[in-house]
């Protein structure tokens, strides 16, 4: 069977093997790049099978895979050599939706930050305990978007982190935890990502306005986007820099850009992911809005088209409707399973 209905929300590569949290269930699948097959489901314990966005992050520390929560309860850690799930972190309120949607690693210590739950989590892998700074996003209590999206630049001991829903920069220091926020550029609708070329923050727009280059005291340029990206209204996925090029993706119907550092001439095309990210050896992975898995190097471009086995895909379904038998729920078809399928696990 063909996955093309397998969006991924992120992926980490491990060797050949792709890891991948699912955007429509609560699932990582593995993908092997030799084989070019699903080779293994890995459900998320404690939750629904169903559940739709049970994270938008994963993080490999040492051997391990960390799922940040954005619906899920829990933050999960599992056991690459083991195969199986050794963790369970709890670090705010299980029942809030969209709780962090962008994390990464700072030494021993993994940063949540958060898209609705108003603390930053900090989590220290030598002994999986917790901290936080609370209360960072209170002022945008009566929002209603996101605070932030998944981009973020580490220079030095300072992290920033580009602000959604208002025209701000948050900087944190990653050892004082101390923390303010710098206003960046006269635009009002936020900032969707952030990305840094060695000289110039570059921040893209979270749904309209210009193209942002800012120096290190926070003086901004605006760059005007050509017409056929502002019409629709820049909604862009992510922004990176790589080889001198400042990368815009495109995301839900909108065109990809790119910008030369160096003269800032802009090129677009048609190209539209649900996923890309810049990998830290600087290879780059997404997944074409066709479902395709694409890899690039320096040296080649890999496009990898995703099976997977229907008996696999069929015991995973199974275990979504019984998981919902249990609870009482009503079932109604839909685009996981058919009246036919129904039925059949059913009888069973």
């Amino acid at each position: 069977m063909n996955g093309s209905f397998l969006y991924a929300e992120d992926m980490i590569v491990v060797d050949t093997l792709v890891y991948a949290i699912c955007r429509d269930m609560a699932f990582i699948y593995v993908f092997d790049m030799i084989s070019e097959r699903v080779i293994d489901l890995i459900t998320l314990p404690d939750e629904d099978v169903f559940l739709k966005q049970s994270s938008r992050r994963l993080l490999k520390y040492e051997k391990n895979i960390v799922v940040v929560p954005y619906n899920a309860k829990y933050v999960y850690v599992y056991d690459l050599e083991r195969n199986k799930w050794i963790k369970k972190i709890e670090c705010c309120d299980s029942k809030i939706e969209g709780k962090y949607i962008e994390a990464f690693l700072l030494d021993n210590k993994i940063f949540l930050i958060g898209a609705f739950a108003k603390n930053i989590v900090i989590i220290n892998t030598d002994q999986w305990t917790v901290e936080e700074i609370p209360g960072v996003f209170d002022r945008f209590e009566n929002v209603k978007d996101l605070f932030c999206r998944n981009c973020h630049v580490l220079i030095g001991e300072k992290i920033f982190i580009p602000i959604a829903v208002a025209n701000n920069v948050l900087i944190i220091d990653s050892n004082s935890y101390e923390y303010k926020y710098v206003e960046v550029g006269n635009e009002k609708t936020g900032f969707s990502g952030i990305t840094f070329d060695e000289n110039y923050f570059w921040l893209t727009p979270r749904k309209d306005g210009a193209l942002l280059k800012v120096d290190k005291d926070f003086n901004a340029k605006n760059i005007k986007l050509p017409f056929v990206l502002e019409q629709n209204q820049c909604n862009f996925g992510g922004v990176y820099f790589i080889n001198g090029r400042v990368i815009l993706q495109g995301f839900e119907g909108v065109y990809s850009a790119e910008v030369n550092v160096y003269n800032e001439e802009i090129s677009f095309d048609t190209s539209q992911y649900f996923f890309y990210k810049v990998l830290p050896d600087n290879r780059i992975i997404c997944q074409l809005k066709n479902g395709n898995v694409k890899l690039v190097s320096m040296c080649e471009e890999k496009v990898f088209r995703i099976f997977i086995d229907m008996g696999n895909y069929n015991e995973l379904i199974k275990k979504g409707i019984e998981d919902s038998v249990i609870k009482g729920e009503l079932l109604y078809e839909n685009q996981y399973y058919g009246l036919k399928q129904l039925l059949m696990f059913c009888k069973e």
